[in-house]
């Protein structure tokens, strides 16, 4: 009578056990959030302003950007935390959320402002001039660099075509990231520059991952290696980068840089991995998040477990026509929050119809997915 009393407490625990484990249910709703949280507000920050931007910083509520592959000047810009608000609000309480998001991304300049002091912000004055003659002005220094001498070792010609956009600066040193558009070379069509702000010093490095830990193997880049983590200085993996569909960390203790496994996507913090988030089309059914502490180690502790129905998603805009999805990718993924892009195919040929998915994880209980066609693509 003890054992057969046992044997059904057993199984009691292991019953309880895999529902208390088990993914967390999620709620399907139509339409856009009805109030934006922080998440949210950077989700937007994040789509509207145009992609001819790189965001760098913020300093005292302020966003601060500059230009995505520039060709002769380096232009900075502000971004009001008010402003930001002021320029998505309409979002809440609209009856065609899709259409009023399109058309606010056609006004994403109208947020910007020219940024008024960026020297104090360590911030460089830089200039390309005829025969691919680089001039940087710093609050420490000014100088002309010839980049076909400096970057000799990528055959760099005077007529080659280039931009460069800023990707890292502080009060020491700051980073370049340059292509050369008549490059087909990948390994001399993309280059990285590393510059002290006294511009006493230059380190011009293939802008791939490999090649730049081997100049951090060599300690070539010793005095540069905190740029990677100017964002988060104490964090042990900081996100450094990305190179097509692969995300790059920078594992501040062994100072080398470390890929993240190509079917798996990168939180925008690089605090989170969501695993086989990467993977076209996205996994139907359970999905998995991971903090990167736990992801690097290699375990099996996730941070998030939760469902994503792609049956249910249909069901509840009424795609009744839809087989099965052509297409399902991660568009954004954030600490609580994540937004998909799903298309459907018709039974036979042609689609069936494609909405946006922002998944609000922030209840841990009950995550929320709002199904609305923002037209987000990856």
């Amino acid at each position: 009578m003890m054992k057969k009393q046992m044997k059904v407490g057993l199984m009691l625990m292991g019953i309880f056990f895999m529902t208390a484990c088990g993914p967390e249910k999620t709620t399907y709703q139509k339409g856009f959030p009805e109030q934006s949280t922080p998440e949210i507000s950077q989700f937007l920050q994040s789509e509207l302003i145009g992609g001819e931007y790189d965001y760098l910083f913020t300093h005292q509520e302020t966003s601060v950007y500059t230009d995505h592959k520039a060709i002769e000047n380096a232009s900075y810009y502000a971004l009001q935390a008010n402003k930001l608000t002021a320029l998505y609000k309409s979002l809440f309480n609209n009856n065609n959320p899709g259409e009023t998001f399109r058309d606010l991304k056609k006004k994403d300049t109208q947020a910007l402002t020219a940024l008024q002091d960026s020297k104090s912000l360590h911030l460089p004055t830089i200039e390309m001039k005829k025969n691919n003659m680089l001039h940087i002005k710093t609050d420490q220094a000014e100088k002309t660099f010839d980049l076909p001498d400096v970057l000799r070792a990528f055959d760099l010609t005077a007529s080659d075509r280039l931009t460069f956009t800023l990707y890292r600066s502080n009060a020491d040193h700051f980073l370049l990231r340059l292509e050369n558009i008549d490059k087909k070379d990948a390994d001399k069509q993309y280059m990285a520059l590393f510059f002290k702000q006294d511009l006493s010093r230059v380190v011009p490095v293939s802008d791939h991952a490999a090649a730049i830990n081997q100049k951090l193997a060599d300690g070539k880049l010793d005095e540069f290696s905190h740029l990677f983590s100017n964002h988060d200085k104490d964090a042990h993996f900081v996100k450094a980068f990305q190179t097509g569909e692969r995300f790059i960390v920078f594992d501040s203790k062994a100072k080398q840089l470390k890929e993240i496994n190509k079917a798996d996507y990168l939180s925008e913090d690089g605090k989170y991995v969501y695993i086989n988030g990467n993977k076209n089309p996205l996994p139907d059914g359970k999905q998995q998040i991971q903090t990167i502490e736990n992801y690097m180690a290699g375990n099996d502790k996730y941070e998030r477990t939760f469902e994503i129905s792609f049956k249910k998603i249909a069901k509840e805009l009424d795609l009744k026509s839809a087989k099965d999805t052509g297409i399902a990718k991660i568009v954004y993924f954030n600490k609580n929050l994540v937004v998909l892009m799903l298309q459907y195919n018709a039974p036979i040929a042609g689609k069936a119809g494609k909405t946006n998915v922002i998944v609000d994880l922030k209840n841990k209980e009950k995550p929320i997915a709002y199904l609305v066609d923002l037209g987000l693509q990856f």
